[in-house]
């Protein structure tokens, strides 16, 4: 068995959710929720990150890759919700 996590249709259906959220709350016009949600979903980046760096992945990869994903979506969660009327 490896020690890596597995990539089948389980871990691949579990990314459909969050971006279903996103377009369901820019449908809706509400930015503060919108911008809240991004901040938590930033988890699932930084998540991904570890998890690369907890299984001997390449730390630049893990880093520019997933953390600077996860940043991303922290400052657009940051813009949506200070910018918010």
């Amino acid at each position: 068995m490896s020690p890596y996590p597995s990539s089948g249709l389980l871990t691949e259906a579990a990314n459909h959710p969050p971006g279903l959220f996103v377009l369901l709350l820019m449908a809706n016009g509400s930015p503060r929720l919108l911008g809240e949600l991004m901040l938590v979903a930033s988890l699932i980046a930084f998540g991904d990150m570890a998890t690369v760096l907890r299984y001997a992945g390449k730390k630049g990869a893990a880093l520019g890759i997933h953390g600077f994903t996860g940043l991303v979506i922290v400052a657009t969660g940051a813009c949506l919700i200070f910018g918010a009327k």
